[in-house]
């Protein structure tokens, strides 16, 4: 139900679709892994482990496929999956010369001057290695404290609920956050480095993100669904 209780966009489809071989290989599921849990084979960890789903690919083929938390015809939310796609786009635009990843993010998006963001490579931002100070998965905080740096991010989205001192929009935030170190030093891995990248698609498309990943994106690897 993410997309009753989230702002999202629907991106289309289009063109045919490419069918995957079901080419299902039960030793796979035999296979030991060591995980928090124990060890168990690779099936009873997907079952138990609280995985919603698992699929391996080999040569184009479906070789293991399991459904637990999620049946195969959900959409599952992407989080932080949209990171790849992300990261891809920029390539793109890089591979047509329109983006020098060694150039600071400032000299693409001037409405970033000023803040911690306007000295940082888009190589850095890419490397996760900003150095900007609103941590992710290094907080304790940032999922749970709505005044944490990454909360108000989250909130800024929609995806947390608003305070009073909530920032109107994800992009004006962006100009209020500085830097704790000097780019470059450390991975730290933070989303907002990913949003200042789907900003600086925007920037260079003059489209929105999720019609930049339509076009470039979904409408090419003939996706079954939107």
């Amino acid at each position: 139900h993410a997309t009753e209780l989230f702002p999202h966009a629907v991106i289309p489809r289009s063109g045919a679709i490419a069918a995957l071989e079901q080419r299902h290989d039960e030793a796979l599921g035999s296979i030991v892994v060591t995980t928090s849990l124990g060890n168990s084979s690779l099936a009873d960890f997907v079952q138990e482990g609280g995985v919603d789903a698992a699929l391996i690919l080999r040569h184009g083929k479906i070789v293991f496929e399991k459904y637990c938390g999620m049946r195969a015809v959900d959409s599952h939310i992407w989080w932080s999956v949209s990171k790849t796609i992300a990261a891809v786009l920029v390539a793109i635009l890089e591979e047509r010369k329109l983006i020098d990843v060694r150039r600071n993010i400032g000299f693409y998006i001037p409405e970033l001057k000023g803040s911690g963001f306007e000295a940082v490579a888009v190589l850095d931002l890419l490397d996760m290695a900003s150095g900007i100070n609103a941590l992710e998965a290094d907080d304790p905080a940032a999922y749970r404290d709505p005044r944490s740096a990454f909360g108000k991010f989250e909130a800024s989205l929609g995806i947390q609920p608003r305070a009073q001192d909530s920032p109107g929009s994800p992009y004006h935030y962006m100009h209020q956050l500085q830097r704790a170190r000097p780019p470059g030093c450390a991975f730290e891995y933070t989303s907002v480095n990913t949003f200042v990248l789907g900003w600086l698609v925007e920037k260079l498309t003059d489209l929105p993100l999720h019609e930049v990943i339509r076009g470039e994106i979904w409408r090419k690897i003939g996706a079954q669904n939107d």
